[in-house]
């Protein structure tokens, strides 16, 4: 058997992504989305670094250099920010977590990157409406018509829970 069929790293990713992220963690579709696209980059790198094709990757291709090369290449190459470059972070450690526990043999290995710490960033201050602006945004809706009321309901929802435009977009009447 080639060492290409017998290495897990596929599988591990596969199992990181349908079970861990979606069914353990419960990710939205959207952090999942961003974590696949952050995995996708990372493995393409690592592909054209080890000059094999993404499905020749094997475990021992994920170290802490390879990860330092990667992050570095995303500011310099792709000119993404401090605060993109820590999403995919973020993404890989994940992923890294996930294997630690299915592959204790390269402990070593993934501490180290686990150990990668992320780049400080500035902290945008928080910006929210007072009370006063709330009502005046929730008074707008005509709520004598249908739509009124389901523009008010719609803002509503969001004011009280918080949650983004696009998850209130995704919510079907089964929910």
């Amino acid at each position: 058997m080639t060492r290409r069929s017998t290495d897990p790293l596929l599988a591990l990713v596969q199992s990181y992504v349908n079970e861990h992220l979606r069914r353990v963690r419960g990710a939205s579709p959207h952090t999942v989305r961003a974590y696949g696209q952050a995995l996708r980059l990372f493995f393409l790198f690592l592909a054209q670094r080890a000059r094999r094709h993404v499905a020749e990757l094997r475990l021992d291709d994920i170290d802490v250099d390879a990860v330092l090369a990667f992050l570095d290449q995303l500011e310099s190459t792709r000119h993404n920010t401090a605060s993109t470059r820590n999403c995919r972070l973020a993404a890989i450690r994940g992923l890294v977590h996930h294997l630690l526990h299915h592959d204790v043999s390269r402990a070593g290995q993934y501490q180290r990157i686990l150990a990668i710490q992320p780049k400080r960033t500035r902290t945008r201050a928080i910006k929210y409406l007072e009370p006063e602006q709330v009502r005046a945004v929730l008074a707008q809706p005509d709520r004598r018509r249908p739509i009124g009321l389901r523009d008010y309901a719609l803002l509503l929802l969001l004011y009280n829970t918080g949650a983004r435009v696009s998850e209130a977009l995704a919510i079907a009447p089964r929910d």
